[in-house]
């Protein structure tokens, strides 16, 4: 599935492993769609055809709590929050001790 929000910036993803070939269709037109109103109304089906087969159902958020010593330096989280396991979190920190 691709999912386009800004224009000129393709995000793929699809965590629920969702496979509708009517739906890429409609992503696909609609990642080339200029025209404001054709692009609504493509999402409008995209967003309608996904509230009616349901690929993923949130059932609850966690919070995301880190706690740190004073002298534990360069940890990092991703900007929504989440744990960096690759290119942050505990790789670049270090202990100010």
């Amino acid at each position: 599935m691709l999912v386009n929000p800004i224009p000129g910036i393709a995000i793929r993803t699809n965590p629920a492993g969702y496979c509708d070939k009517e739906v890429d269709a409609l992503l696909r037109s609609a990642a080339a769609e200029h025209d404001e109103n054709q692009l609504r109304a493509l999402m409008r089906k995209v967003v309608t055809r996904l509230q009616e087969d349901a690929p993923i159902v949130t059932i609850g958020h966690t919070s995301r709590f880190f706690a740190l010593r004073d002298h534990v330096k360069g940890f990092t989280t991703a900007y929504d929050g989440e744990f960096v396991w690759g290119g942050g979190g505990l790789n670049r920190a270090w202990l100010d001790k």
